[in-house]
């Protein structure tokens, strides 16, 4: 479990190239969950990840939307790293790559999506 946090580390790092800052319930927070479920499917597989993913999102206190935009940007995640892993290697380019192809064609669940353009830095 502490290398699955760890991967938090790394998501928080990767988003924070795309986005100013970590909001919640836009897309900061898709990408969050988005890139986390590819870099840990890439670490544990598939089945291992979707219990992670799953357990990180049993809270009693959250409300059903946001656990359901959650849940779906997870599957998501792991819908994409599994096509991604058996076409090539998974790494941080491509990964941001399939985030901002797949923020493109509004593949995301995103609850806020007011100032999405205003919030990225931008390509890099």
């Amino acid at each position: 479990m502490l290398s699955a946090y760890k991967l938090t580390w790394e998501t928080e790092r990767m988003c924070l190239s795309i986005f100013k800052k970590s909001g919640t319930n836009d897309a900061s927070d898709a990408c969050r969950h988005f890139i986390w479920a590819l870099l840990l499917y890439k670490e544990f597989g598939p089945e291992f990840s979707r219990q992670i993913l799953d357990a990180h999102e049993k809270n009693n206190e959250q409300p059903i939307e946001e656990q359901a935009m959650d849940l779906a940007n997870n599957r998501l995640g792991l819908a994409v790293a599994t096509e991604l892993s058996k076409k090539e290697k998974i790494n941080e380019k491509i990964i941001l790559k399939s985030f901002r192809t797949n923020l493109q064609k509004g593949n995301f669940i995103i609850l806020k999506k007011e100032n999405l353009k205003k919030n990225m830095e931008g390509d890099k």
